[in-house]
């Protein structure tokens, strides 16, 4: 244009709706009027998206650098807003979709773009539209400091497709009951989403999913210090991940009252697995199922505080190579459950019992055809039923050092004056496997040879072939599952 308007509110373009300040319009036609002609838009409140776009496409045409355009009162689009490569849009006041009932409408779109920023003010989707924000292939980019407010129950509030290098920050999402949160589809990748609140969403705050079997695969994106609050169809998430995706980071998230699990790292069995996704100092209460559930590869939960899984588990672990260490899983129906076929687990230093105000039935639990399982180092004391119980079909089960679960005792054991055997509690939670004895003494009486037998689930028996006479004849014992 030759002609720049850094000096009109801070902006490369303005576009001002019906309802902006007297003085700000006056001052725009006092702009328009010296020259800037389209990069000043003054609407009129019906169908203002052509205004809006009138303004960005008047920007500095093949521009290398971020140029801003300031959208200042209440406006109604119809069409999306598209913005190309080095754009910054500043809201500073509302944009509501005006249309009709859509399952594809956004309010704005950027799709093959960089160096996009879109921040402040509030997107209102009326119900009616399908997403507040959707790009395809946008890199460099920035969402932050918006308020969005109801799409589409089936909706979504910011989807992104094959995007990069990107933020979602700071957001705040009042969804009541309305569509989901965030959506990273098909090759996302480096992308954070971070600091933002979800208030109500209908399906999941957090979505990173792979719909094909072709392209990047999603990976590198962390979602972090978000809360949810609320979820409210049967079948959300908090935070989740499906299918074809891998190093995906759930850290220090909280979600509270979750229609189904907080964080689900989810596979389909038709595409290759989801791997190396790190959950993370989570705090998750009163969901509806799972707090953790894992269907991937090669995933660590750890640090995370989880409460109130009434009806099922705190962390379910469904496929292979997890580590599940560090963990609080109190007052929830299971603490941690390990099942379906999964294999080379490790849980270790988790803590797994009954909170006191809700019921805890077992503390770890391993069913299906789980083995290669390594249980070290758990306080499992105090639940109701069992703190420890294996109903998998796995030989290769390590269960050692654990709170609640004792697998290994030793002490000393006598065989009396007139007596030929001793009956002993071993103390452990279940049949011992190895029992050793060692005689401390010569008796009095020859005694040439001792074993043990009647070894049960909460005694064994220690025998010898003759009486030891007055001298009695002592036993160290050692006992191990």
């Amino acid at each position: 244009m030759g002609v720049n308007a850094e000096f009109l509110f801070g902006a490369s373009a303005l576009v001002l709706a019906s309802d902006a300040p007297e003085i700000m319009r006056q001052a725009a036609d006092q702009g328009r009027a010296s020259g800037l002609g389209p990069l000043i838009q003054i609407c009129d409140g019906v169908a203002d998206d052509v205004q809006i776009q009138a303004a960005i496409d008047a920007l500095t045409s093949g521009r290398t650098r971020k140029e801003k355009v300031v959208l200042i009162g209440g406006f109604t689009t119809t069409t999306a807003i598209d913005l190309p490569s080095y754009t910054i849009l500043e809201i500073q006041g509302t944009i509501t979709y005006g249309g009709a009932d859509s399952a594809t409408f956004k309010i704005i779109t950027s799709d093959t773009t960089e160096s996009i920023e879109i921040y402040g003010g509030e997107l209102f989707g009326d119900s009616k539209a399908a997403h507040c924000i959707e790009c395809d292939g946008i890199s460099n980019f920035s969402i932050h400091d918006i308020l969005f407010h109801n799409v589409r129950q089936a909706g979504s509030y910011v989807q992104l497709w094959n995007s990069s290098y990107g933020q979602i920050v700071n957001n705040r999402f009042d969804c009541n009951s309305l569509g989901l949160g965030v959506n990273l589809f098909d090759s996302c990748y480096n992308i954070t989403v971070s600091g933002n609140a979800f208030n109500l969403p209908y399906d999941s705050a957090v979505d990173v999913s792979m719909v094909g079997t072709t392209g990047t695969i999603a990976h590198n994106i962390v979602i972090s210090n978000n809360t949810v609050l609320g979820l409210t169809a049967g079948d959300g998430y908090g935070f989740a991940c499906h299918n074809r995706v891998k190093n995906i980071t759930f850290a220090n998230n909280k979600v509270t009252n979750a229609k189904y699990d907080g964080v689900g790292v989810i596979w389909d069995g038709s595409s290759t697995q989801p791997s190396n996704i790190s959950i993370i100092g989570n705090t998750i209460n009163d969901t509806s199922r799972y707090g953790i559930v894992t269907q991937g590869l090669y995933t660590s939960i750890v640090g995370n505080i989880i409460n109130g899984c009434l009806s099922n588990t705190g962390i379910n672990v469904q496929r292979s190579y997890s580590t599940v260490a560090g963990n609080i899983c109190n007052g929830n129906y299971r603490g941690i459950e390990v099942n379906a076929d999964a294999l080379y687990t490790t849980i270790t230093g988790n803590i797994c019992r009954d909170d006191g105000s809700t019921t805890s039935e077992y503390g770890i639990i391993l069913t299906a055809n789980t083995d290669y399982v390594n249980i070290n180092a758990n306080d499992l004391t105090g639940n109701t039923i069992a703190n420890f119980l294996n109903n998998s079909s796995g030989t290769h089960i390590t269960v050692r050092n654990n709170m609640g679960y004792v697998t290994e005792n030793s002490s000393t054991a006598t065989v009396l004056n007139t007596a030929t055997s001793i009956a002993v509690a071993h103390g452990l939670a279940t049949t011992p496997t190895r029992v050793f004895i060692t005689p401390k003494e010569n008796p009095t009486n020859p005694v040439t040879f001792w074993w043990v037998d009647t070894v049960g689930a909460t005694n064994f028996t220690i025998n010898v072939n003759a009486d030891p006479g007055a001298s009695n004849l002592d036993f160290d014992w050692e006992a191990k599952v």
